[in-house]
């Protein structure tokens, strides 16, 4: 399924700036993990590289989600988009037919399954397909600011 080995390895690592979705450059191939711009939060998922999105979503308000698979331009909302393969640094991704097999073979399995902003999120899965692990910064980010936060509260408290 690599559909140009030149092409592939110019996405790994690729992190691009927030744009509008008819403005994201290059066209994103199968593997490619695509991040959503929501405003306090960033929706992932993992380009299948004909239009296509396979996601971790549910219903606002919601600790349910499926892993799902969809039309981006269904998925945007109006929202910014950009590629962020920028994990490849540190971890490595696997080929992007192995990536799509994975997320092809997940679907209905992660269904109405447990979803937490800290614990089991659209990053994480988007993360356990491209690199085997499931993790996010996202929630670690927010961890550290949380932390933070009650820090500074308990100082002014005192």
């Amino acid at each position: 399924m690599v559909q140009n080995v030149d092409e592939y390895e110019y996405h790994q690592g690729l992190k691009t700036e927030w744009v509008h979705p008819v403005r994201l450059t290059p066209q994103p191939i199968a593997g490619d993990k695509i991040e959503f711009d929501r405003g306090l939060y960033n929706h992932v998922g993992i380009a299948d590289g004909r239009g296509g999105i396979y996601h971790f979503s549910g219903e606002p308000g919601k600790f349910r989600a499926d892993w799902r698979h969809d039309r981006i331009k269904d998925v945007t909302k109006g929202s910014l988009m950009r590629f962020n393969n920028f994990l490849d640094h540190t971890r490595t991704p696997f080929d992007e037919d192995v990536i799509i097999r994975r997320c092809r073979s997940s679907l209905g399995f992660f269904k109405n399954t447990y979803s937490a902003h800290s614990s089991n999120n659209c990053e994480h899965k988007a993360n356990e397909m491209r690199y085997g692990s499931a993790t996010s910064q996202q929630s670690e980010t927010a961890s550290i600011v949380s932390g933070g936060i009650l820090v500074i509260f308990s100082i002014e408290v005192t």
